[in-house]
């Protein structure tokens, strides 16, 4: 079998490949022909295409043209589902763990195939790992994030059950740690506690590997579906909340046999991934099954906006993607001028664009795209307005452009504009066929991220459309207050923006941290403080500092609340590096 890789190697797993099979990695070029002929190979020449991360990858323009079979490689498929639906058409399978399969089959029939691709991300080998789990320091630990606790909600309500075991066992919980300090904590503990982050994608994640690398019993949720897939009950530990003191216990009580339990889940994940890969390439080539259908214009953009997985500020596209970009959106422009979704994406295309030509150096490109008075985004979401009085992105588009080249006053204006088509329309405001997420955004951090993980999770939470869109309506008024909010405070009127804030909450509390810290902030009134502050431990069972505040404000009221003082108490014991507890400064636009 002769195999081209694109994408990336993802923990350097995607090599060797043993003989008599042949492999070679093409780069991400403009079409499939440019792939192999930088590779020096012919297109004919490969059996199957495999493109590694597909959901964070900029495909070629003509990905549909392979001749033979195409197959991606899906690890985050949650967080990065805008880009991986848009690519998925145009593609003949996809290959995720077993959670993957379940959310995606009923959007794509036929195109799934489970496979586990990850792995030792981390590259994490110690000697410390030889350390017998019967001379491990530690009960149990759990090493990982916890902050924002929206983006890690799942894994924070699982911290709830885990710390108050930590007066029966040798319990601790540690967060931003050195990378040495981890590695010795993962390796000085008997059991090391698992909890997918995502809200969604409850599957196999790289803490996984990493801790098979520390040779302790790890222990993951009972209700998994891709931890049950992948491992038996003699390799991992699964747990269930009201049993897991039993299940800790039942380590504990039996040295030997945790021992065995811990290398044969080393074993498995430490084992390489070729084998696994290669038998489900082969079924995939004997098969001579195609799906692909192709893509459409507006998934094509959408791929190329976000397909290289918009990290953070480090991250950079293939410069040919910024040329594919622009060249795409001037002619999806003059096939489809009345097309109010289709502006709207081609705005977002465009501002991205701009920005990505101010990160590379061409601040002068960069601001002849955004002034251009027929191609600048700004344009293109005011047609958008203009084409359909229902559709709300544009106007957050276009208000979220404007404040970040500080133009409150203008910003303000379309981000209400927004607000009330939001809550006008409800659901409809945000409908289509292929609604780009979430909409533009300036950052791919902070409450941007915390929108964007809850816009994508929602096809998956909600199938039927209707009640998707009116979700989702909800989610982006909620963004919306919460930037209004931020604007009535660079305006100097507290009261507004508070107002804002509060709305926010209302709107989506479980995303609402940042809303309520800023409420806390602003209220004046004791009551309302301690409102905001109940929420917020509400929100986070493993947050200290909120838990020490609302004793305090409890306290000037001559109230106290035992339960909260043995939340503290444990907490104390249980949580042993402060910074833990740190938090980024107040996300504002």
């Amino acid at each position: 079998m002769r195999i081209a890789f694109a994408g990336s190697n993802y923990c350097q797993q995607y090599h060797p490949v043993p003989s008599p099979h042949e492999s070679v990695w093409l780069p991400l070029g403009r079409t499939v022909a440019d792939m192999f002929q930088g590779a020096g190979v012919d297109p004919t020449w490969a059996d199957v295409l495999v493109i590694v991360l597909a959901e964070t990858c900029p495909l070629p323009i003509d990905i549909e043209a392979c001749p033979c079979p195409t197959v991606a490689v899906v690890v985050d498929w949650e967080a990065w589902s805008d880009a991986l639906f848009a690519h998925a058409p145009g593609i003949d399978f996809i290959l995720a763990d077993q959670s993957g399969v379940d959310a995606l089959s009923p959007f794509f029939p036929g195109k799934l195939r489970t496979f586990v691709p990850v792995g030792n991300f981390g590259e994490i080998h110690s000697e410390l790992a030889q350390t017998p789990i019967a001379e491990r320091a530690w009960d149990v630990t759990f090493v990982g994030g916890l902050q924002p606790s929206e983006r890690f909600a799942g894994r924070v309500q699982g911290l709830r059950h885990l710390y108050p075991l930590c007066e029966r066992f040798k319990v601790r919980i540690l967060a931003k740690l050195p990378r040495d300090e981890f590695i010795a904590a993962m390796c000085d503990s008997k059991i090391l506690f698992n909890h997918a982050a995502l809200p969604i994608q409850q599957g196999i994640n790289a803490r996984n590997f990493e801790a098979g690398a520390c040779r302790a019993v790890v222990m993951g949720e009972q209700n998994n579906a891709a931890l049950r897939e992948f491992f038996g009950g003699d390799e991992l530990l699964f747990y269930e909340y009201e049993s897991m003191a039993e299940a800790v216990e039942t380590v504990l009580s039996d040295p030997a046999a945790a021992q065995e339990m811990a290398d044969r889940y080393a074993d498995k994940v430490t084992a390489p991934l070729m084998p696994r890969l290669l038998d489900t390439l082969q079924a995939v080539v004997d098969s001579g099954t195609a799906t692909r259908s192709g893509r459409n214009v507006y998934e094509t953009l959408i791929g190329l906006v976000c397909g290289f997985g918009n990290w953070g500020e480090t991250a950079q596209r293939v410069p040919h993607t910024l040329e594919l970009l622009l060249r795409l959106t001037q002619q999806a422009v003059s096939d489809h001028p009345e097309d109010a979704t289709l502006r709207n994406l081609v705005g977002v295309a465009v501002a991205e664009v701009a920005r990505e030509l101010s990160r590379l150096g061409h601040d002068d490109s960069a601001r002849q795209v955004r002034g251009h008075p027929e191609l600048g985004p700004g344009p293109h979401w005011a047609r958008a307005v203009e084409l359909d009085d229902t559709f709300a992105a544009p106007l957050y588009n276009f208000g979220r452009y404007l404040a970040e080249q500080g133009r409150v006053g203008r910003a303000a204006d379309f981000l209400a504009g927004a607000r009330r088509r939001l809550l006008t329309h409800g659901g409809a405001a945000v409908m289509r066929p292929l609604m780009l997420y979430p909409v533009w955004s300036p950052s791919a951090a902070g409450l941007d991220r915390s929108l964007a993980g809850a816009f994508n999770a929602a096809r998956f939470r909600w199938p039927d459309p209707k009640e998707c869109a009116s979700r989702r309506a909800r989610l982006l008024l909620w963004r919306t207050e919460e930037c209004l909010g931020d604007l009535a405070l660079q305006r100097g009127v507290p009261a507004l923006a508070l107002r804002h804030y509060l709305a926010a909450e209302e709107r989506a509390p479980h995303l609402s941290t940042e809303a309520l810290r800023k409420c806390v902030g602003l209220a004046e009134d004791r009551a309302a403080v301690c409102s905001a502050l109940e929420k917020l431990t509400g929100l986070n069972p493993v947050d200290l500092p909120f838990r020490e505040q609302l004793r305090d404000a409890y306290a000037e009221q001559g109230h106290v609340d035992e339960t909260l003082n043995e939340e503290i108490r444990l907490l104390k014991l249980a949580v042993l590096t402060p910074k833990a507890h740190e938090r980024p400064p107040l996300d504002t636009i």
